[in-house]
């Protein structure tokens, strides 16, 4: 606790001093991220008997190279001074997430992405590393965005999807997560599927898998490892899973 005020104390301190820079600093970066969130398409919801599917994400206008370039830009206007510029992303990160909450992306996402970030951050050894993490937040943001946007849902669903992203890791179902938030099983079920087109069990799989995914790319843990993790004590129940959600076995993904 006494580090954490006192890394507060030096971000206020530093940011006093170099006033003009920060206001600009976070002014461009607010630009750059609502920039590329608003011009994300997010969800497509097509009609009910259709199949379902989710857009890549793709910046009308706005492409990855022109979002490192403008990061860049505005890292150069501070210098580099690697401890500062840490500083200044740590802002930017934490700004950026709660741009993110507003636009509707669950809270343990945004967990997620600020965990990671601070972590590479806090090893990040010179200008170049720490662009990449600031660069890769607003990347992983938009991803977030285009996944689980759930802005134009309804308090009661909005409830449902962050109790199934926070309970990711256990062994979660449809009428735990009815449960959780006190309402009635069937209820839900029916406002969850007219609201988002999908089913209750067919997010939690969807949440689930997308965690293995990322798992598995991290090269972090073994494949029974985080079938365990995700709660499935079944590996070949979990395989089974990952390759009906993802197309291919977990142990093919890249």
């Amino acid at each position: 606790m006494q580090g954490e005020k006192s890394q507060i104390k030096e971000e206020h301190a530093i940011q006093f001093e170099h006033t003009d820079t920060y206001k600009r600093f976070t002014q461009g970066l607010n630009r750059i991220w609502e920039d590329a969130i608003c011009s994300s398409r997010g969800f497509e919801q097509i009609s009910k008997d259709s199949s379902k599917s989710i857009l890549e994400g793709t910046l009308e206008g706005h492409s990855e190279t022109s979002l490192s370039e403008d990061y860049q830009d505005l890292l150069e206007t501070i210098g580099k001074d690697t401890e500062l510029l840490k500083l200044y992303t740590v802002s930017g990160i934490t700004m950026a997430a709660e741009f993110g909450r507003k636009q509707g992306i669950p809270l343990e996402c945004l967990a997620d992405v600020k965990r990671k970030s601070f972590l590479r951050l806090a090893k990040a050894t010179n200008y170049e590393e720490i662009q990449d993490v600031g660069i890769d937040v607003l990347k992983e943001l938009r991803k977030c965005y285009v996944r689980y946007c759930m802005k134009e849902y309804s308090h009661l669903i909005r409830r449902a999807i962050e109790t199934i992203h926070e309970k990711r890791f256990e062994r979660i179902s449809a009428g735990a997560v009815a449960d959780i938030i006190g309402t009635d099983r069937a209820y839900l079920s029916k406002r969850f599927r007219q609201e988002t087109g999908y089913t209750l069990t067919e997010y939690i799989l969807r949440v689930k898998m997308d965690t293995a995914a990322e798992l598995l790319e991290g090269n972090d843990y073994s494949l029974g490892e985080i079938s365990e993790m995700l709660g499935y004590a079944d590996y070949s129940y979990f395989s089974k899973l990952f390759k009906k959600q993802k197309k291919i076995p977990p142990e093919q993904w890249q």
